[in-house]
């Protein structure tokens, strides 16, 4: 019986562990407000886009946004409405 309870003891360990890993990765991949990519993230993934569509003769765009020079209207992010202002 000590043995089950060990092997249990260890599995419950491990679990715990790729949980607390997961945790990390995410942490450190996107961001926590929005669930988004965070720039590290994106810019690896632009970067795979980019060399996967120049391998294969493709054309690519990327439109970036500026949210805090767009005039994000933060107080209302927390309802999902976003206005943007430009122009400014």
């Amino acid at each position: 019986m000590p043995l089950l309870t060990e092997l249990a003891g260890n599995v419950a360990f491990a679990v715990d562990h790729l949980e607390r890993q997961e945790r990390l990765d995410r942490l450190a991949n996107y961001d926590t407000l929005t669930g988004l990519a965070n720039r590290r993230s994106f810019l690896e993934r632009v970067t795979q886009y980019m060399l996967s569509a120049a391998n294969d003769g493709h054309k690519m765009a990327v439109f970036l946004i500026d949210l805090e020079r767009a005039g994000v209207d933060f107080e209302e992010c927390h309802r999902g409405e976003v206005s943007l202002q430009f122009g400014e």
